[in-house]
C-alpha cells in the first residue's frame, strides 16, 4: 500500500468504517433476496407452462365426439332454458326445474368423466400444479420478509458496535488523562521530597577551616566583589533531554521525560477528528526476516498517534514500520515490557518514542 492510499485509509474513522460495512452488508442481503426471488420465479414460470400444456390437452380430449359429450351438451342446454324461464317467470315451480336441470348436468358430467379417465387425471394434475404455484408465491413473500428482517438486524448490530467503539475510545482517552495526572502528582511529590532533603544535607556538612590571610602589601588592593549566594534549588541540574538513538527513534530514561512525552502526546491526540486505523511495528533482529513473533500492535489513539507495548530482551534490534527501518538497542536495565509511541502525523518523518514501562510509575 503506497503512502497516498495509506493516508486515505487512516482518514476513514472507525465510525465511518462501520457505516460502510453496514452499507455493504445491506447490499449483500438485498442481492441474496433478489437471487432467491429470481430462482423461485423461474420455478413458477415452469409450473405455469406445465399447467397451460395440460389444460390444452384437456380441451382437445373434451372436444372429441362421444355419447357422454352429447349428454353433457343436452343437460347444459336444458339448464340454460330452465334458468331463462325462471328469470322470465319467477316461481317455485321454475326454481325446482332449475335445480333438477343442475342435478342432471352433474350426472352427465360425472358419466363423462368416468368415460374419460385421462381428462380426470389431467384435471388432478392441473390442480396439483396450481397448489405448487401458490406455495412458491408464498415462499417469495417469506424470503423477502426474512431478508428484510436479517438486514435490519445486521444494521442494528453495526450500530451497537459503533456505539461500543466510540464509548471505548472515550474511555481510553479518559484513562490516558488520569494516568497523566497520576504521573504529575507522583513527580511533584518526588521533587518536594528531594527539595526538603537538600537543606538537611547542607546543614550536616562540616564547616571548612578558615585559611590564614597573607600579609597585606604596602598598597591596599581593591577588594574583589563578593558573589551572591545561590539557592540550592536554583543550582539544581535540569532534567536531561531525551536522547535520540538513530533514524527517528527516541529513547526515554527518566520519569520526567516520560511525563513530558505523555503530556505532549495527549495534546497531539486531541487535535484530530478521527482515531484512524491501527498499525503494526516489527521489532526484529538485524538482518533477519520479520515474523509474527516480532509483531508489536500499535493502537490508534487519535490524530495519527499510536501506542503499543512489547516484552523486550536486551540486545540490538531493527524497528520496522512501513518503509521505515531504524536500529535500536536495549540495555540490560531495559529488559521487560517497553512502551512504543508512534507519531505518524508526518509520514516522511515519523517519530518513534521508546521507554521501559516502569518509568510510568506504579510498575
Amino acid at each position: 500500500m503506497n503512502w497516498r492510499a495509506r493516508k486515505t485509509w487512516k482518514a476513514v474513522g472507525v465510525a465511518a468504517f462501520l457505516t460502510t460495512t453496514a452499507t455493504f452488508s445491506s447490499l449483500g442481503y438485498a442481492q441474496d433476496a433478489r437471487s432467491q426471488q429470481a430462482a423461485i420465479e423461474k420455478e413458477i414460470s415452469a409450473l405455469n407452462q406445465q399447467i397451460a400444456g395440460k389444460q390444452q390437452q384437456m380441451n382437445m380430449l373434451r372436444s372429441r365426439p362421444s355419447p357422454e359429450q352429447a349428454e353433457v351438451a343436452t343437460a347444459q342446454r336444458a339448464l340454460n332454458d330452465a334458468r331463462a324461464q325462471l328469470k322470465a317467470e319467477p316461481s317455485a315451480d321454475n326454481e325446482g326445474k332449475v335445480r333438477n336441470a343442475e342435478f342432471k348436468l352433474k350426472l352427465a358430467e360425472r358419466s363423462y368423466n368416468k368415460a374419460h379417465a385421462d381428462v380426470e387425471a389431467l384435471t388432478e394434475d392441473v390442480n396439483r400444479l396450481k397448489q405448487q404455484v401458490a406455495a412458491k408465491q408464498q415462499q417469495i413473500k417469506d424470503v423477502a420478509r426474512q431478508n428484510t428482517e436479517a438486514a435490519e438486524n445486521q444494521q442494528q448490530k453495526i450500530a451497537d458496535k459503533r456505539e461500543q467503539e466510540l464509548a471505548r475510545a472515550k474511555q481510553e482517552a479518559e484513562s490516558a488523562q488520569k494516568e497523566i495526572e497520576r504521573l504529575k502528582a507522583a513527580l511533584a511529590a518526588k521533587e518536594t521530597a528531594e527539595a526538603k532533603a537538600a537543606p538537611v544535607k547542607a546543614a550536616s556538612a562540616p564547616a571548612p577551616m578558615p585559611t590564614p590571610a597573607p600579609a597585606a602589601p604596602a598598597k591596599a588592593a581593591t577588594p574583589a566583589p563578593v558573589a551572591a549566594a545561590v539557592p540550592a534549588t536554583a543550582a539544581a541540574t535540569p532534567a536531561p533531554a531525551a536522547p535520540v538513538a538513530s533514524g527517528g527513534v527516541i529513547k526515554l530514561n527518566s520519569q520526567q521525560q516520560v511525563l513530558g512525552e505523555l503530556q505532549t502526546l495527549a495534546q497531539r491526540a486531541q487535535g484530530g477528528a478521527g482515531r484512524g486505523s491501527n498499525y503494526v511495528l516489527y521489532l526484529k533482529k538485524p538482518g533477519a526476516s520479520a515474523t509474527n513473533k516480532d509483531k508489536v500492535g500499535l493502537r490508534a489513539i487519535g490524530n495519527d498517534q499510536y501506542r503499543g507495548t512489547f516484552i523486550v530482551k536486551p540486545g540490538e534490534y531493527e524497528a520496522v514500520i512501513g518503509f521505515n527501518k531504524w536500529p535500536v538497542q536495549f540495555a540490560a536495565d531495559e529488559d521487560g515490557e517497553n512502551v512504543f509511541l508512534l507519531d505518524y502525523s508526518d509520514e516522511k518523518k515519523p517519530r518513534l518514542v521508546v521507554y521501559n514501562s516502569r518509568l510510568e510509575g506504579g510498575k
